[in-house]
């Protein structure tokens, strides 16, 4: 392949990558900023469960959410090595039109006869509307279960909750410009921080090597006119630095104020849980076992 080629070969790659990224749209979603666990995925507290996000598309949202069930169930029995009939049993709770997060469901399988349960918990959900050049539009849903290793028996699961504060451990971040931002997922904030302080920290210099400039000259001229047109070049240097000094000064606060109040991508808070319960059966006595994680 020649050189001439080779450079037609990748310029229609380039421009089918770009058609492709440009070919979908998103016009809604429900949340800002994603979720971090869609990147970052929690660590289980035990060994009795594990996290799986299930991904689907479909032309409703009440549609994806069911998809979403039958991917998990096809999910489970892949993973389980199951055969047979599922029965699926669910209790999730309506609450203002809207499912209620955390909802708990049980998959009943049919293996020669013999039941199996399976007990999972959905534990977030996270949805974009996209439109793609065809005129159809799609849900894609992103929806975080935490799921029992063995049927038949109760896991004992995470208890979790969600905030998108982050506190000191963002403003400790923020001590170099937009870091926290970054940290905290909003990306394009905390790109024009950083971005704004390297801008300002460049006027600064500049504007400071050409007051220094002018007042060298100044020192070299006896030219009453050339004294006062380098004057007045260096009192306007010495203006645009203070104006910057003073916006790099008002950036960085910000970007501390900022870091510490406003709302971040949503993150995960886990608490591990540590006393368990779970039954006990020998040839000296039955009952309830406890035991303490430390």
């Amino acid at each position: 392949m020649n050189n001439f080629t080779y450079r037609i070969v990748l310029l229609i790659c380039m421009l089918t990558i770009f058609t492709n990224i440009q070919a979908q749209k998103t016009t809604g979603h429900s949340e800002n900023i994603r979720p971090s666990w869609m990147d970052n995925p929690p660590i289980p507290g035990n060994n009795t469960f594990y996290y799986r996000t299930i991904v689907n598309q479909s032309s409703t949202l009440e549609q994806a959410r069911n998809n979403s069930l039958t991917d998990l169930s096809e999910y489970i029995k892949k993973e389980m090595d199951i055969s047979g009939e599922i029965r699926i049993r669910t209790t999730s709770d309506m609450v203002n039109d809207k499912e209620d997060i955390q909802s708990y469901f049980e998959y009943n399988y049919d293996i020669k006869s013999q039941p199996q349960k399976i007990i999972y918990n959905k534990v977030d959900e996270y949805w974009e509307y996209i439109c793609y050049p065809d005129g159809s539009c799609k849900y894609s849903l992103h929806t975080l279960y935490m799921i029992a290793k063995e049927s038949n028996k109760r896991a004992v699961f995470d208890q979790i909750r969600f905030t998108r504060k982050y506190g000191i451990s963002a403003v400790a971040r923020s001590i170099i410009p937009g870091w926290g931002q970054l940290y905290k997922g909003s990306t394009a904030k905390g790109l024009c921080i950083m971005g704004g302080e390297v801008a300002l920290a460049g006027g600064i210099i500049s504007f400071e090597s050409m007051r220094s400039n002018y007042r060298k000259k100044i020192r070299q001229t006896q030219n009453a006119d050339h004294i006062r047109n380098y004057s007045t070049k260096a009192n306007n240097c010495t203006t645009f630095r203070n104006i910057c000094i003073g916006g790099a000064a008002a950036l960085y606060v910000y970007n501390l104020v900022d870091a510490l109040v406003a709302n971040g991508a949503k993150r995960t808070i886990i608490r591990k849980n540590k006393i368990t319960y779970y039954p006990v059966a020998s040839p000296d006595c039955n009952g309830v076992g406890l035991s303490y994680r430390f």
